[in-house]
């Protein structure tokens, strides 16, 4: 009877202990992509709507190309307002509006003055000034990592400064003052050049794990005339060309390993809003501010049209592209991000 019982207790005990095995193989098991990059570029396009960019794309070479070879979707969806600042913090943070703070380019990094804080929500993630960001979480799980930040748009200077997490960062005012009688859009459009060459220098120089560009000209053509004009559309090829630049950049540059960059990097292109008229986030929301595309190319991504994805799955948020790009890199989500890996764009 005795050895009944000892037999008894000793098979709990083995059971418990292949339960306990069991759940930790499960919760070590990453999402498909996990670690299949070694960098990553993130190429944002302010104003790039989905439904302008869904029927153009053969005026657009390079966009073209992740269409051909990578996996892509026009119908994401962005943030409300559909405003730039609360976007690009989305897709910074992949966190909502209310967590990250970021209601409109009224907010500030520094909250202490409290003369701005009728303008400025402290984010939901810290105690700090700043949100948790794809910059501080890559950081956290590699400290070694490079990343860099380049942008037009003026706003995310307070994203950019005094950030630990963001080895380099170049705003492309610099050296670039607008005409008298020089629009909006042409003078945003050189400080965009401005940008994509200073990128093509950080991409050769420092090969870095992330790099995040921001282009804004598109964004100008459609406020300065309106979404889908002609000069909202050569604005877009024009901004095509910048693209080609910097993927020529990637498959020009040789990692350590003697592979050509472009060969390890997971490359995305994404957009913030569309636009209606010439304005957007100042309506009731339409789809042409709404839905915002996210294309992706590189190791391990299979072509697909994830707008035709099986329809129970096919929901696509802004909040999903820095995960989905955090996984590439090998780098688990920040405890504040809500957005879920797109794992479809692997083969199982």
């Amino acid at each position: 009877m005795q050895s009944l019982y000892v037999s008894f207790l000793l098979n709990i005990g083995l059971t418990a202990m292949a339960f306990k095995l069991v759940n930790k193989v499960k919760s070590t098991k990453h999402p498909h992509g996990f670690g299949t990059a070694k960098h990553a570029v993130i190429i944002g396009v302010d104003g790039m709507g989905g439904i302008y960019l869904r029927n153009y794309t053969s005026h657009l070479p390079a966009i073209q190309s992740f269409f051909d070879h990578g996996a892509s979707t026009t119908e994401s969806r962005n943030l409300l307002p559909a405003k730039s600042a609360p976007n690009w913090a989305g897709y910074l943070t992949s966190m909502t509006v209310p967590q990250s703070g970021v209601f409109s380019k009224l907010w500030v990094m520094d909250d202490s003055d409290t003369s701005k804080m009728k303008t400025h929500h402290p984010p939901g993630s810290s105690r700090g000034p700043r949100p948790q960001t794809i910059f501080s979480v890559l950081k956290k799980q590699k400290a070694s990592a490079k990343t860099s930040l380049y942008f037009t748009m003026s706003w995310l200077v307070e994203i950019a400064k005094k950030n630990q997490d963001i080895d380099y960062w170049f705003w492309g005012h610099e050296g670039i003052s607008c005409g008298d009688n020089e629009t909006e859009t042409h003078c945003e459009n050189r400080q965009d050049w401005n940008v994509q060459q200073r990128a093509i220098e950080g991409i050769e120089r420092d090969q870095p794990t992330l790099t995040f560009i921001q282009l804004e000209s598109v964004d100008a053509a459609g406020h300065t005339s309106h979404w889908a004009s002609k000069s909202f559309y050569d604005m877009l090829k024009d901004t095509d060309k910048k693209i080609a630049g910097l993927l020529e950049a990637l498959e020009k540059t040789n990692t350590s390993s003697g592979k050509s960059m472009l060969s390890e990097t997971i490359v995305a292109v994404i957009a913030d809003h569309g636009g209606y008229g010439n304005d957007h986030g100042v309506r009731a929301p339409s789809i042409p501010e709404i839905y915002v595309p996210i294309l992706f190319r590189g190791p391990g991504i299979r072509k697909i049209n994830l707008d035709k994805y099986e329809l129970d799955r096919r929901y696509i948020s802004t909040l999903d592209a820095p995960v989905t790009i955090l996984n590439a890199l090998g780098v688990k989500p920040g405890t504040y991000m809500r957005g879920r890996v797109l794992e479809e764009i692997y083969e199982d």
